[in-house]
């Protein structure tokens, strides 16, 4: 066909070796693990931040890496930003995941909010 897109690569579901500390290597695909360094995002740029060395080790939630979900904080210098990181929450099931619905509740309703539902 005319306009086909073709892969000049091919996924070696069988590849070895050694790995970034870490980092795990399962059917051709590299995944984070709760032991991945991190460089840790801020309002300021990448590179600052990779100098600055601000390192966690942690892991995305199963199908977003760190890296993306994390990216929200460098939107600081432009507006309010409120980072909540619930460890072990995974992609798909954080909607069922009763610290989520907690956290989403604390975030749109108001102190006042709270006092009625409290009278």
């Amino acid at each position: 066909k005319k306009n086909k897109v073709v892969s000049l690569y091919t996924l070696d579901r069988n590849a070895k070796g050694k790995l970034i500390d870490g980092l795990v290597l399962e059917n051709g695909v590299l995944k984070e693990t709760p032991d991945t360094p991190q460089i840790l995002c801020g309002p300021t740029n990448f590179r600052s931040s990779a100098l600055a060395k601000e390192m966690v080790l942690c892991s995305g939630d199963g199908t977003v890496p760190y890296w993306s979900l994390q990216h929200v904080r460098t939107w600081e210098r432009q507006c309010n930003v409120s980072v909540t990181e619930l460890d072990g929450a995974e992609h798909r099931e954080i909607l069922n995941d009763k610290r989520f619905h907690r956290t989403l509740v604390d975030y749109v309703t108001t102190k006042e909010d709270a006092a009625e539902k409290q009278v």
